[in-house]
Protein backbone atom coordinates (compact mmCIF):
# COMPACT_ATOMS: atom_id res chain seq x y z
CA UNK A 1 0.00 0.00 0.00
CA UNK A 2 2.82 2.42 0.69
CA UNK A 3 3.93 2.33 -2.92
CA UNK A 4 2.03 3.24 -6.05
CA UNK A 5 0.34 0.13 -7.41
CA UNK A 6 0.82 -1.06 -10.93
CA UNK A 7 -1.59 -3.06 -13.03
CA UNK A 8 0.15 -6.25 -11.88
CA UNK A 9 -0.06 -5.55 -8.17
CA UNK A 10 -3.04 -5.25 -5.87
CA UNK A 11 -4.13 -5.44 -2.27
CA UNK A 12 -6.23 -8.29 -0.98
CA UNK A 13 -7.12 -6.06 1.95
CA UNK A 14 -8.67 -3.45 -0.32
CA UNK A 15 -10.44 -6.23 -2.21
CA UNK A 16 -11.87 -7.42 1.10
CA UNK A 17 -13.11 -3.89 1.84
CA UNK A 18 -14.80 -3.86 -1.57
CA UNK A 19 -16.50 -7.14 -0.78
CA UNK A 20 -17.66 -5.89 2.61
CA UNK A 21 -19.00 -2.74 0.96
CA UNK A 22 -20.97 -4.73 -1.60
CA UNK A 23 -22.40 -7.03 1.08
CA UNK A 24 -23.41 -3.97 3.10
CA UNK A 25 -25.11 -2.37 0.08
CA UNK A 26 -27.15 -5.52 -0.54
CA UNK A 27 -28.06 -5.81 3.14
CA UNK A 28 -29.13 -2.17 3.26
CA UNK A 29 -31.50 -2.74 0.34
CA UNK A 30 -32.97 -5.90 1.84
CA UNK A 31 -33.46 -4.63 5.39
CA UNK A 32 -34.64 -1.09 4.80
CA UNK A 33 -34.88 -0.01 8.43
CA UNK A 34 -33.48 2.93 10.37
CA UNK A 35 -31.41 0.67 12.61
CA UNK A 36 -29.73 -1.07 9.68
CA UNK A 37 -29.24 2.25 7.89
CA UNK A 38 -27.44 3.69 10.94
CA UNK A 39 -24.82 0.92 10.77
CA UNK A 40 -24.40 0.74 7.00
CA UNK A 41 -25.29 4.00 5.24
CA UNK A 42 -22.55 6.15 6.80
CA UNK A 43 -19.85 4.09 5.03
CA UNK A 44 -21.12 1.46 2.58
CA UNK A 45 -21.22 3.84 -0.40
CA UNK A 46 -18.61 6.44 0.69
CA UNK A 47 -16.02 3.68 1.08
CA UNK A 48 -15.95 3.14 -2.70
CA UNK A 49 -15.22 6.83 -3.33
CA UNK A 50 -12.59 6.69 -0.58
CA UNK A 51 -10.95 3.68 -2.25
CA UNK A 52 -10.91 5.52 -5.56
CA UNK A 53 -8.74 8.19 -3.93
CA UNK A 54 -6.66 5.68 -2.01
CA UNK A 55 -5.76 3.86 -5.23
CA UNK A 56 -5.30 7.03 -7.24
CA UNK A 57 -2.47 7.06 -9.78
CA UNK A 58 -1.32 10.68 -10.20
CA UNK A 59 -0.39 12.05 -13.59
CA UNK A 60 -2.67 9.96 -15.77
CA UNK A 61 -4.00 12.04 -18.70
CA UNK A 62 -7.69 12.91 -18.58
CA UNK A 63 -8.21 11.16 -21.91
CA UNK A 64 -6.76 7.93 -20.54
CA UNK A 65 -8.86 8.26 -17.39
CA UNK A 66 -11.96 8.58 -19.53
CA UNK A 67 -10.99 5.54 -21.60
CA UNK A 68 -10.43 3.39 -18.52
CA UNK A 69 -13.60 4.50 -16.78
CA UNK A 70 -15.57 4.15 -19.99
CA UNK A 71 -14.67 0.45 -20.23
CA UNK A 72 -14.89 -0.33 -16.50
CA UNK A 73 -18.03 1.67 -15.62
CA UNK A 74 -19.84 3.29 -18.55
CA UNK A 75 -19.96 0.21 -20.78
CA UNK A 76 -21.46 -2.04 -18.05
CA UNK A 77 -23.92 0.75 -17.20
CA UNK A 78 -25.13 0.96 -20.79
CA UNK A 79 -25.09 -2.81 -21.33
CA UNK A 80 -27.21 -3.53 -18.25
CA UNK A 81 -29.54 -0.67 -19.12
CA UNK A 82 -30.02 -2.09 -22.61
CA UNK A 83 -30.82 -5.51 -21.16
CA UNK A 84 -33.13 -4.42 -18.36
CA UNK A 85 -35.06 -1.53 -19.87
CA UNK A 86 -37.10 -3.60 -22.38
CA UNK A 87 -37.96 -6.10 -19.65
CA UNK A 88 -38.93 -3.25 -17.33
CA UNK A 89 -41.14 -1.76 -20.05
CA UNK A 90 -42.82 -5.13 -20.67
CA UNK A 91 -43.57 -5.59 -16.96
CA UNK A 92 -45.05 -2.10 -16.75
CA UNK A 93 -47.22 -2.84 -19.78
CA UNK A 94 -48.48 -6.12 -18.33
CA UNK A 95 -49.28 -4.36 -15.04
CA UNK A 96 -51.06 -1.56 -16.90
CA UNK A 97 -48.59 0.97 -15.48
CA UNK A 98 -46.89 1.94 -18.71
CA UNK A 99 -46.27 5.68 -19.12
CA UNK A 100 -43.69 7.95 -20.68
CA UNK A 101 -42.64 9.14 -17.24
CA UNK A 102 -42.07 5.60 -15.98
CA UNK A 103 -40.15 4.65 -19.11
CA UNK A 104 -38.01 7.80 -19.04
CA UNK A 105 -36.97 7.52 -15.38
CA UNK A 106 -34.35 4.75 -15.88
CA UNK A 107 -32.95 6.57 -18.93
CA UNK A 108 -32.68 9.82 -16.97
CA UNK A 109 -31.01 7.88 -14.17
CA UNK A 110 -29.83 9.24 -10.87
CA UNK A 111 -32.32 9.54 -8.05
CA UNK A 112 -35.28 8.87 -10.35
CA UNK A 113 -34.14 5.35 -11.23
CA UNK A 114 -35.75 2.82 -8.89
CA UNK A 115 -35.87 -0.99 -9.01
CA UNK A 116 -34.44 -2.71 -10.95
CA UNK A 117 -32.13 0.25 -11.65
CA UNK A 118 -31.58 1.19 -7.99
CA UNK A 119 -27.78 1.29 -8.04
CA UNK A 120 -27.18 2.74 -11.49
CA UNK A 121 -26.71 6.19 -9.95
CA UNK A 122 -23.66 4.94 -8.06
CA UNK A 123 -21.94 3.74 -11.22
CA UNK A 124 -22.47 7.03 -13.03
CA UNK A 125 -21.40 9.14 -10.04
CA UNK A 126 -18.27 7.04 -9.55
CA UNK A 127 -17.43 7.64 -13.20
CA UNK A 128 -18.00 11.39 -13.05
CA UNK A 129 -16.24 11.98 -9.73
CA UNK A 130 -13.14 10.17 -11.01
CA UNK A 131 -13.12 12.36 -14.11
CA UNK A 132 -13.66 15.47 -12.00
CA UNK A 133 -10.82 14.63 -9.65
CA UNK A 134 -8.54 13.86 -12.60
CA UNK A 135 -9.36 17.23 -14.11
CA UNK A 136 -8.56 18.98 -10.83
CA UNK A 137 -5.42 17.07 -9.85
CA UNK A 138 -3.14 19.31 -11.92
CA UNK A 139 -4.03 22.21 -9.68
CA UNK A 140 -1.53 23.12 -6.95
CA UNK A 141 -2.14 21.09 -3.82
CA UNK A 142 -3.61 24.06 -1.88
CA UNK A 143 -6.10 24.68 -4.70
CA UNK A 144 -7.08 21.01 -4.72
CA UNK A 145 -7.60 21.20 -0.96
CA UNK A 146 -9.85 24.22 -1.49
CA UNK A 147 -11.89 22.22 -4.03
CA UNK A 148 -12.30 19.39 -1.51
CA UNK A 149 -13.38 21.86 1.18
CA UNK A 150 -15.83 23.44 -1.26
CA UNK A 151 -17.29 19.97 -1.79
CA UNK A 152 -17.74 19.63 1.97
CA UNK A 153 -19.42 23.04 2.14
CA UNK A 154 -21.74 21.99 -0.66
CA UNK A 155 -22.75 18.93 1.36
CA UNK A 156 -23.92 21.29 4.10
CA UNK A 157 -26.53 22.76 1.72
CA UNK A 158 -29.33 20.14 1.56
CA UNK A 159 -31.35 21.98 -1.07
CA UNK A 160 -28.34 22.13 -3.36
CA UNK A 161 -27.33 18.48 -2.91
CA UNK A 162 -30.89 17.28 -3.46
CA UNK A 163 -31.01 19.26 -6.70
CA UNK A 164 -27.68 17.77 -7.77
CA UNK A 165 -28.94 14.27 -7.00
CA UNK A 166 -31.83 14.90 -9.41
CA UNK A 167 -29.52 15.90 -12.26
CA UNK A 168 -29.29 13.55 -15.27
CA UNK A 169 -27.38 10.40 -14.29
CA UNK A 170 -26.85 12.16 -10.92
CA UNK A 171 -23.80 13.77 -12.51
CA UNK A 172 -24.10 16.71 -10.11
CA UNK A 173 -23.60 14.43 -7.10
CA UNK A 174 -19.98 14.05 -8.19
CA UNK A 175 -19.45 17.54 -6.76
CA UNK A 176 -20.77 16.38 -3.40
CA UNK A 177 -18.61 13.24 -3.36
CA UNK A 178 -15.32 14.88 -4.34
CA UNK A 179 -14.25 15.30 -0.71
CA UNK A 180 -14.35 11.54 -0.18
CA UNK A 181 -12.01 10.86 -3.10
CA UNK A 182 -9.71 13.60 -1.81
CA UNK A 183 -9.73 12.01 1.65
CA UNK A 184 -8.66 8.68 0.15
CA UNK A 185 -5.86 10.36 -1.81
CA UNK A 186 -4.71 12.08 1.38
CA UNK A 187 -4.61 8.72 3.16
CA UNK A 188 -2.53 7.33 0.31
CA UNK A 189 0.11 10.05 0.75
CA UNK A 190 0.38 9.36 4.48
CA UNK A 191 0.05 5.58 4.33
CA UNK A 192 3.62 4.82 5.46
CA UNK A 193 2.80 6.60 8.72
CA UNK A 194 -0.60 4.97 9.11
CA UNK A 195 0.12 1.33 8.24
CA UNK A 196 2.41 0.55 11.22
CA UNK A 197 -0.44 1.48 13.56
CA UNK A 198 -3.15 -0.35 11.63
CA UNK A 199 -4.86 -2.11 14.54
CA UNK A 200 -4.97 0.84 16.89
CA UNK A 201 -5.99 3.35 14.23
CA UNK A 202 -8.46 0.89 12.74
CA UNK A 203 -10.26 0.19 15.99
CA UNK A 204 -10.15 3.87 16.88
CA UNK A 205 -11.62 4.82 13.50
CA UNK A 206 -14.49 2.36 13.88
CA UNK A 207 -15.18 3.64 17.39
CA UNK A 208 -15.12 7.27 16.27
CA UNK A 209 -17.26 6.77 13.19
CA UNK A 210 -19.98 4.65 14.75
CA UNK A 211 -20.01 6.69 17.95
CA UNK A 212 -20.74 9.84 15.94
CA UNK A 213 -23.65 8.16 14.19
CA UNK A 214 -25.09 6.15 17.06
CA UNK A 215 -24.97 9.14 19.38
CA UNK A 216 -26.97 11.19 16.90
CA UNK A 217 -24.21 13.76 16.44
CA UNK A 218 -23.81 12.68 12.81
CA UNK A 219 -27.02 12.14 10.87
CA UNK A 220 -27.34 9.05 8.70
CA UNK A 221 -26.71 9.99 5.05
CA UNK A 222 -28.39 8.80 1.89
CA UNK A 223 -26.14 9.84 -0.97
CA UNK A 224 -28.52 8.73 -3.71
CA UNK A 225 -31.13 11.25 -2.63
CA UNK A 226 -28.53 13.95 -1.96
CA UNK A 227 -28.67 13.71 1.83
CA UNK A 228 -25.12 14.04 3.13
CA UNK A 229 -26.01 14.18 6.82
CA UNK A 230 -24.60 16.54 9.43
CA UNK A 231 -22.02 18.97 8.03
CA UNK A 232 -18.45 17.85 8.74
CA UNK A 233 -19.46 15.17 11.26
CA UNK A 234 -21.12 12.73 8.84
CA UNK A 235 -18.22 13.00 6.34
CA UNK A 236 -15.81 12.55 9.27
CA UNK A 237 -17.64 9.37 10.29
CA UNK A 238 -17.56 8.09 6.70
CA UNK A 239 -13.83 8.70 6.33
CA UNK A 240 -13.01 7.29 9.77
CA UNK A 241 -14.85 4.03 9.11
CA UNK A 242 -13.53 3.74 5.54
CA UNK A 243 -9.92 4.22 6.61
CA UNK A 244 -10.40 1.87 9.56
CA UNK A 245 -11.74 -0.89 7.34
CA UNK A 246 -8.79 -0.63 4.96
CA UNK A 247 -6.27 -0.66 7.80
CA UNK A 248 -7.85 -3.65 9.53
CA UNK A 249 -8.51 -5.63 6.35
CA UNK A 250 -4.95 -5.11 5.12
CA UNK A 251 -3.67 -6.50 8.40
CA UNK A 252 -6.19 -9.37 8.32
CA UNK A 253 -5.36 -10.64 4.84
CA UNK A 254 -1.64 -10.33 5.55
CA UNK A 255 -2.16 -12.99 8.21
CA UNK A 256 -4.48 -15.15 6.09
CA UNK A 257 -3.29 -15.84 2.52
CA UNK A 258 -6.41 -17.87 1.76
CA UNK A 259 -8.58 -14.89 2.63
CA UNK A 260 -6.39 -12.75 0.39
CA UNK A 261 -7.04 -15.00 -2.60
CA UNK A 262 -10.76 -15.31 -1.86
CA UNK A 263 -11.11 -11.54 -1.55
CA UNK A 264 -9.42 -10.95 -4.88
CA UNK A 265 -11.75 -13.43 -6.56
CA UNK A 266 -14.90 -12.03 -4.97
CA UNK A 267 -13.92 -8.42 -5.69
CA UNK A 268 -13.86 -9.25 -9.40
CA UNK A 269 -17.60 -9.87 -9.11
CA UNK A 270 -18.35 -6.66 -7.23
CA UNK A 271 -19.69 -4.50 -10.06
CA UNK A 272 -22.06 -7.19 -11.31
CA UNK A 273 -23.42 -7.75 -7.79
CA UNK A 274 -23.86 -4.00 -7.28
CA UNK A 275 -25.79 -3.57 -10.53
CA UNK A 276 -27.71 -6.86 -10.62
CA UNK A 277 -28.84 -7.43 -7.02
CA UNK A 278 -31.71 -4.89 -7.35
CA UNK A 279 -33.01 -7.06 -10.20
CA UNK A 280 -33.30 -9.99 -7.79
CA UNK A 281 -34.99 -7.76 -5.22
CA UNK A 282 -37.34 -6.47 -7.93
CA UNK A 283 -38.38 -10.03 -8.71
CA UNK A 284 -38.81 -10.73 -4.97
CA UNK A 285 -40.42 -7.36 -4.15
CA UNK A 286 -43.50 -9.00 -2.68
CA UNK A 287 -41.44 -11.05 -0.24
CA UNK A 288 -40.60 -9.77 3.26
CA UNK A 289 -37.02 -9.08 4.27
CA UNK A 290 -35.27 -12.26 5.33
CA UNK A 291 -31.92 -13.99 5.39
CA UNK A 292 -33.03 -16.04 2.37
CA UNK A 293 -33.89 -12.93 0.38
CA UNK A 294 -30.52 -11.44 1.29
CA UNK A 295 -28.71 -14.63 0.29
CA UNK A 296 -30.48 -14.77 -3.06
CA UNK A 297 -29.78 -11.10 -3.78
CA UNK A 298 -26.11 -11.69 -3.06
CA UNK A 299 -25.48 -15.17 -4.42
CA UNK A 300 -27.45 -15.06 -7.67
CA UNK A 301 -25.55 -12.04 -9.08
CA UNK A 302 -22.27 -13.49 -7.76
CA UNK A 303 -22.90 -16.74 -9.63
CA UNK A 304 -23.81 -14.76 -12.73
CA UNK A 305 -20.57 -12.79 -12.40
CA UNK A 306 -18.57 -16.00 -11.97
CA UNK A 307 -20.06 -17.32 -15.19
CA UNK A 308 -19.48 -14.06 -17.05
CA UNK A 309 -15.85 -14.06 -15.96
CA UNK A 310 -15.12 -16.81 -18.46
CA UNK A 311 -17.14 -15.32 -21.30
CA UNK A 312 -16.53 -12.49 -23.76
CA UNK A 313 -19.61 -10.79 -22.30
CA UNK A 314 -17.50 -9.94 -19.24
CA UNK A 315 -16.15 -6.85 -21.00
CA UNK A 316 -19.70 -5.59 -21.48
CA UNK A 317 -21.45 -6.60 -18.27
CA UNK A 318 -18.61 -6.74 -15.74
CA UNK A 319 -16.32 -4.04 -17.07
CA UNK A 320 -13.36 -6.31 -17.54
CA UNK A 321 -11.83 -8.68 -20.06
CA UNK A 322 -12.49 -12.39 -19.66
CA UNK A 323 -11.23 -14.12 -17.67
CA UNK A 324 -11.56 -11.67 -14.77
CA UNK A 325 -8.17 -10.63 -13.41
CA UNK A 326 -8.60 -7.25 -11.86
CA UNK A 327 -11.33 -5.25 -10.14
CA UNK A 328 -11.19 -1.49 -10.63
CA UNK A 329 -11.70 0.95 -7.76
Amino acid sequence: MAQQRTDRTRSGGIDLVRVLGVVAVVAGHVWDTRAVAAWLYPWHVPVFFFLTGLLWKPGRPLREEWTRRWHSLAVPYLAWLALLWPVFALVLWRQDQLSLRALAAPLYGGNLATQPFTTFWFVSVLLFVALLYRALERLPRPALAVAALASLVLCALPAATRALAHSPLAIGSALGCLWCVAAGALAQRHWPRLAPHAVGLGLGGLLLGFSLVCSGLAAVPNLKSGQFGTPLLTPLAACAVSLALVLLCERLVAAAPALDRASQLAAGWALVVVIAHPVVLWVLRGEPASALKFALALVVPALLAAGLARMPAARWLAGQAAPARRARP
